[in-house]
């Protein structure tokens, strides 16, 4: 069955979109700045995911305007599986993050590191938190009333960098109220951990929807 997009439902598929890379950019930069102000292995993870998030909202760009394409003889039912791939593409990077980051936060485990103006750093991420899980229901609302697979998998995307963020503070919390630094990096594995289990469950997800 062929699928078709009004005028208007592809307008706010692209200004979901566009919004979403905006707004990635503006938190990936302000957590990077944490990072370098705290040197909280927790906070980097955070700030790595958001690299993740600023790919796939650039590629969701792309997906929707291919997606809207009308149906030709090479597609009779319309260009629409195409998010299902941008979906399965979003999972692979991810879960590379998520191993990325492990690495990193076992290396820094092994080793010593020091913290430095926690409570600063904690107020940006928790802020870049918020605004994250904001984002994230925009882009589903989106997602769900414009039939979009793609705004969907980044509005629940960007919803796991804010609980990521969520538990990073918490975690961070903890470690300014004990003095054990070497909760930061354990945070950061767990982080990754939770990444992976994210990132596989939408690569699942996506080849399901391919095979129909």
């Amino acid at each position: 069955m062929a699928s078709y997009l009004s005028k208007e439902e592809e307008k706010q598929r692209n200004f979901a979109a566009i919004s979403s890379l905006v707004v990635g950019v503006i938190l990936m930069l302000l957590k990077f700045w944490a990072y370098n102000m705290t040197g909280s292995e927790a906070v980097h993870s955070d700030a790595l995911e958001s690299i993740v998030n600023i790919t796939t909202a650039a590629l969701a760009i792309f997906v929707i305007y291919y997606a809207a394409k009308p149906v030709d003889t090479d597609h009779p039912y319309g260009h629409g599986k195409v998010e299902y791939f941008s979906s399965a593409f979003e999972g692979g990077l991810i879960s590379f993050a998520a191993v990325y980051i492990t690495i990193d936060a076992v290396r820094a485990l092994i080793g010593r590191h020091e913290l430095q103006k926690l409570d600063t750093g904690l107020i940006i991420v928790l802020a870049a938190g918020i605004v994250n899980l904001l984002l994230g229901l925009f882009l589903i609302k989106k997602g769900i009333k414009n039939k979009s697979l793609a705004l969907k998998a980044s509005g629940h995307h960007v919803i796991s960098d804010f609980v990521t963020s969520a538990g990073v503070v918490i975690g961070l919390i903890i470690v300014k109220m004990t003095g054990l630094v070497w909760l930061d990096p354990v945070i950061a594995i767990i982080v990754g951990l939770y990444l992976a289990f994210t990132g596989l469950k939408l690569v699942k997800e996506s080849v399901g929807g391919l095979l129909d």
